[in-house]
């Protein structure tokens, strides 16, 4: 039996994908214990990970109270996954509920068929590819796209994380067309099940992926809400709603460089503002301390900030 040589350069490609997850052992993608290609029935045999827990869609259905914390966790756990990736130049281009799956402890990227190395020309990548529900508007358009595709799918999951449905489940192919073309934006629910998560949504939901927030800035965003949170900052003064907004306009605006030093002055700021605000409390104060200070922590972590913090620091002293 003779196969088309675009079917067989198809087969090298994934088992090429899979060799490297199974060499480098990515956290957050399933890990692959053995690749066999049997040449003379044209088959790949993968032998992966057995997760128990099932993919975040029975996860999902068998856990409805998912608090915040969680649901930031099992993003950022995406996007890791999405980053592990990208350090071979490969995108994953499929995120979708039964594609991700959870170990007990962290949640991992399966399904690598759709995975594409890009090299380092994003303009390379044109083919529609992807579960339709999930699909970004330029990958539906047949235009040339970037990892900001993958944004538009992981923006669609949080949407099914929070309103139980995808954003567009209930258009028919023309009407998407439209939708895209004209560059509407999305309805959202009335309802507002969580003011900072739903913000940050509508950021990752853009029609035109200019306009689209980055996977680096999405994965800094999240870092930040995760802080905020978890220190419960919230005050008539700076509500974490609007600070969260503006950090966006920050992020989405700036290079790399720019966002990491103004986050950081913004916290800065914020921190001396609140300590010195007469309506806060002692307690009150040593809250917002504690999570500014961890906040910065989590950020000094990035290698990105290193270089930058001796800077800062000289310039602004709390």
């Amino acid at each position: 039996m003779t196969f088309p040589m675009n079917f067989i350069m198809q087969i090298f490609k994934w088992i090429k994908i899979l060799t490297i997850i199974q060499r480098e052992k990515f956290h957050n993608c399933i890990q692959i214990h053995t690749v066999e290609y049997h040449q003379d029935i044209e088959k790949i045999f993968v032998l992966e990970e057995y997760n128990q827990q099932g993919n975040l869609h029975d996860f999902l259905k068998n856990n409805q109270n998912f608090t915040n914390n969680q649901i930031i966790n099992c993003l950022l756990d995406i996007i890791k996954g999405l980053q592990q990736l990208s350090q071979h130049q490969y995108m994953h281009r499929d995120i979708k509920p039964q594609n991700i799956v959870f170990d007990g402890t962290k949640f991992k990227l399966i399904d690598f068929e759709t995975c594409k190395y890009y090299g380092q020309d994003f303009s390379k990548l044109q083919s529609r590819i992807g579960t339709f529900i999930c699909r970004a508007p330029e990958v539906q358009l047949d235009f040339a796209y970037s990892s900001k595709c993958d944004v538009w799918s992981i923006g669609c999951l949080l949407y099914y994380i929070l309103y139980k449905s995808f954003p567009l489940q209930n258009y028919d192919p023309l009407q998407l067309l439209l939708l895209y073309q004209n560059n509407h934006q999305l309805k959202f629910p009335s309802q507002i099940i969580n003011k900072e998560l739903n913000g940050l949504l509508q950021q990752m939901l853009k029609i035109r992926e200019i306009d689209r927030i980055s996977l680096n800035t999405l994965y800094f965003l999240l870092k930040i809400i995760k802080c905020l949170i978890k220190f419960n900052i919230n005050n008539p003064e700076e509500n974490l709603a609007s600070l969260i907004e503006r950090i966006q306009l920050i992020m989405c605006s700036e290079t790399n460089q720019e966002i990491c030093k103004k986050i950081y002055i913004c916290f800065k700021t914020l921190l001396i503002y609140q300590i010195n605000t007469e309506n806060q409390n002692d307690q009150q104060r040593e809250k917002l301390k504690r999570a500014t200070q961890e906040i910065i922590r989590e950020f000094e972590n990035e290698q990105i900030f290193l270089d930058l913090m001796r800077q800062i620091n000289q310039q602004i002293q709390v």
